[in-house]
């Protein structure tokens, strides 16, 4: 990320940790309720469960994305 350039190791990772799995929790989590409405206002159950497919693939990618940003507490 751009913002990441200028900062020390230990800051990069407060970003990256603390506040960049913050905003891909609220992003995944967005994306996969926008689906869920989709599949809510679908006209047949076709359309339905193919907007509930994609919104559980927005949440496999959180589930991914929020093990990159575990780390053992010793590497703190």
């Amino acid at each position: 990320m751009e913002a990441q350039k200028g900062m020390s190791l230990s800051q990069q990772r407060f970003f990256g940790v603390d506040v960049g799995i913050g905003m891909l929790i609220d992003y995944r989590h967005s994306q996969a309720a926008l689906k869920l409405y989709d599949a809510l206002n679908a006209p047949n159950p076709t359309l339905m469960w193919q907007a509930v497919s994609e919104a559980q693939v927005a949440l496999d990618k959180l589930e991914v994305e929020l093990l990159h940003g575990e780390y053992p507490p010793f590497d703190r």
